[in-house]
């Protein structure tokens, strides 16, 4: 479960920076609403996820 989840992640990533400029651009993008979206939501996912695996031990 954790390397799939893991792998899954990790590629996801990889391919939003392939896909971030097409092209070379002379000025670099800015960081998007999206972009702050998607890491506030993984954040909130790994905070519920690490809840839940410490209720689990107890």
């Amino acid at each position: 479960m954790k390397n799939s989840t893991f792998l899954t992640i990790a590629f996801c990533l990889f391919t939003l920076g392939l896909f971030a400029q097409p092209g070379n651009p002379s000025a670099p993008a800015p960081f998007g609403a999206i972009e702050l979206l998607i890491a506030g939501g993984a954040a909130l996912g790994g905070r519920y996820y690490y809840k839940n695996q410490k209720q689990k031990e107890e």
